[in-house]
């Protein structure tokens, strides 16, 4: 996503199929020690679940530290954060929300790092940020038989502003779908945390919740440097090299 004069990109993000599951990571260096896995029936292994979760690869959280990333309990668990998703048909659940809103694109607001192109992606998307006093949010669904469309397929194609299907060994597919709507129809958990400071006076972070419902809400905000601040330099239970 970017938008905005001078440019302001958001925040990118990986999405990939591993044998029964599905994996989605950020691109972002700073963030790169945390990953969602939405894992799908194994026989011999665990039983299907959903998590949000730091790695535990110490090489690969040194480089997220040293790229300036940190983890605050004020926006996250100790993890590992585990979620059911929604129920949105007989075969078919709402287990993520990208959310993003207009404030991150005005002029002042600090950008994310330009995007990363991997070369062997199958799809790419770029979205729009939204208009003012609006957000956008990226829903990812996971279901079996067929891929999940809240409109219909050809709904979706014609807005452009789909992602998939990705489909796992297990069977099971991954769709995403981004909208737009106003902000105050249906405030994200972290949609106040610039404490009254202007936009190029805080800090673009991630914060994570799990909803009511059991979805995953992943929300891109931008965050005063009071609360920044109060961040721990490393995740919990993970050591520094």
């Amino acid at each position: 996503m970017a938008g905005g004069r001078p440019l302001i990109c958001g925040f990118t993000w990986l999405i990939e199929s591993s044998r029964t599951s599905f994996h989605i990571k950020s691109l972002v260096p700073a963030w790169g020690f945390a990953k969602i896995s939405l894992h799908g029936p194994d026989p011999g292994e665990d039983e299907p679940h959903n998590r949000f979760d730091f790695e535990s690869n110490d090489e690969m959280i040194t480089k997220a530290v040293r790229a300036g990333g940190s983890w605050s309990p004020h926006f996250s668990v100790a993890g590992p954060e585990y979620f059911d998703g929604k129920p949105v048909s007989r075969r078919a659940r709402h287990v993520v929300r990208f959310s993003t809103s207009w404030e991150l694109f005005t002029r002042g607001a600090p950008s994310g790092p330009p995007p990363v192109i991997k070369e062997k992606a199958t799809q790419r998307k770029r979205f729009d940020p939204p208009g003012p006093l609006r957000v956008l949010y990226v829903d990812i669904f996971v279901s079996s038989v067929r891929p999940h469309w809240p409109d219909g397929e050809e709904a979706a194609r014609n807005q452009s502003w789909f992602l998939g299907p990705m489909m796992n060994r297990a069977g099971q597919y991954l769709t995403g779908l981004a909208h737009s709507r106003l902000r105050s129809g249906e405030p994200d958990p972290f949609s106040e945390e610039r404490d009254g400071r202007p936009a190029h006076e805080c800090y673009r972070d991630i914060g994570y919740s799990v909803a009511d419902d059991g979805v995953l809400w992943v929300c891109e905000t931008l965050v005063s440097p009071d609360r920044r601040s109060k961040a721990i330099i490393w995740p919990p239970n993970r050591r520094l090299k």
